[in-house]
């Protein structure tokens, strides 16, 4: 829900930033509402948070915060009230309501599903990365194990790429080669 809704609902934002529909200060609490919200939950995915969790108090500030953006944000809301309710409605109110709809009520055992995924709220996974060495020396490893098999992958996908990619990082010559074979 969160992968493929997020560049789409930031992109329209920008789009009415653009038009002049929507001041630039409101973009940038949109946009943050959106990056903790959205993506935090596509992070946490496939986990299921009830509604007296913290994760839904942390989305249902959000949602108010991005609504009080709009509302403050829109340039002359009165000549431009057809796309405030537009943009409430598709951008505000859509992502919500889609998870409210699609929370399991009811059934137990998807609780307590087995899943692989860190539980933890965005801003403290940053947090815990900036002050905490031992977390930002973890985070840059997957970092670079992530780039890596991307690397790789772009360069089994375009062979002309290969030389480029070894260049970049000559330990992929195993990878390529045994892939090659």
């Amino acid at each position: 829900m969160g992968n493929d809704r997020k560049p789409r609902l930031t992109f329209e934002e920008v789009l009415l930033c653009i038009a002049g529909v929507l001041s630039f200060r409101s973009l940038i609490v949109v946009f943050i509402c959106n990056f903790w919200g959205h993506f935090d939950a596509s992070l946490r995915y496939p986990i299921v948070h009830d509604l007296d969790s913290f994760f839904a108090l942390k989305q249902l500030f959000l949602v108010l915060l991005k609504t009080a953006g709009y509302l403050l944000g829109f340039r002359e809301v009165t000549k431009n009230l057809g796309w405030a309710v537009l943009a409430l409605l598709v951008n505000v109110c859509t992502v919500p309501i889609i998870w409210l709809t699609a929370l399991p009520i009811g059934d137990v055992n998807s609780y307590h599903q087995k899943h692989d995924v860190l539980d933890e709220d965005l801003a403290i996974r940053i947090w815990c990365t900036l002050t905490v060495s031992t977390e930002r020396a973890a985070a840059v490893a997957r970092f670079k194990a992530t780039a890596r098999k991307a690397l790789a992958g772009v360069a089994k996908a375009v062979p002309m790429l290969k030389p480029a990619a070894l260049r970049i990082d000559p330990t992929l010559v195993r990878i390529l080669k045994a892939n090659s074979v």
